[in-house]
């Protein structure tokens, strides 16, 4: 994306094959989300084949605020940060035990 180029995501139910769709997503390009496997070979020869939509894509990259992005990004991951902060030292002492969520207290939850 930093090079102006637009690249397909599809979406999955894991976080590693739903982040790329977020993000797009949160940069306005819904266009470049397929949510199965034939959506995502139709829209990549889409790309392949219409060099105008290929452009076209390419110039709204070109006019997205990345910046404003990232910041909302890191708003949404800062609780999460804290909450591995606050709560390392309770769960460093469970060790690689199984145990309740209500056993970490409800600061560490």
């Amino acid at each position: 994306l930093v090079l102006h180029k637009p690249i397909l995501s599809r979406k999955g139910t894991r976080w590693h094959n739903r982040i790329g769709s977020a993000q797009l997503e949160l940069l306005d390009l819904p266009e470049l989300v397929a949510t199965n496997s034939t959506q995502f070979v139709e829209q990549a020869v889409h790309l392949i084949r219409d060099s105008w939509y290929r452009l076209s894509l390419s110039e709204k990259i070109a006019r997205t605020n990345f910046t404003r992005i990232l910041e909302q990004e890191s708003k949404l991951f800062q609780p999460a940060i804290d909450s591995l902060v606050r709560c390392h030292e309770s769960w460093m002492s469970i060790g690689n035990r199984v145990i309740d969520v209500a056993q970490l207290g409800s600061k560490c939850v």
